[in-house]
């Protein structure tokens, strides 16, 4: 899924955020507030962005099967071997938290695949394939921070995607 797959980038995200933000700590209400500037999301979502690509390069895509008209299919050793990003952005959503958007995705990778047919005559095969994923790709969701037991959380929520051409 998209989130999954934004879940190494959400990782790092609130540490990169925590340290780009000046911190102005209220004694009587015993808590923070922090302000951040546009310029430094952006900064962040640029220097966030390698660590993704590297991480999503690195994920282990469990194997898929299931049914389908008849037939009992099965994608496996999935393995993607590109992921970019040409467009990153974050934003500020008011009351809400970040708006993540990841424009321009390339990513290609190979699987292996197998069907059968459940009823005679049991027509089945097998093989390989490579996989391309580009154009106008995108993935985004709502970033929403927080702090929890003293340390940064970041989670996706809405999170969506749409293939341009696969």
């Amino acid at each position: 899924s998209q989130s999954k797959m934004a879940a190494p980038f959400l990782l790092h995200l609130p540490w990169a955020l925590l340290a780009l933000l000046p911190l102005q700590i209220d004694a009587t209400a015993g808590g923070a507030r922090a302000s951040i500037s546009q310029k430094a999301l952006d900064y962040a979502v640029e220097t966030m962005v390698p660590v993704l690509e590297k991480e999503i390069l690195e994920e282990t895509i469990p194997d898929q099967s299931g049914k389908s008209s008849g037939f009992d299919y099965t994608v496996s050793s999935i393995k993607i071997n590109e992921f970019t990003v040409g467009s990153p952005k974050l934003s500020f959503v008011a009351g809400k938290g970040l708006d993540l958007e990841l424009s321009d995705i390339t990513l290609s990778g190979n699987m292996g695949w197998k069907y059968r047919q459940r009823s005679w005559p049991h027509v089945k095969d097998h093989g390989s394939a490579d996989f391309h994923v580009g154009g106008s790709t995108k993935a985004g969701g709502l970033v929403v921070l927080s702090i929890a037991h003293g340390r940064p959380h970041a989670s996706l929520a809405g999170g969506e995607a749409s293939l341009d051409h696969f």
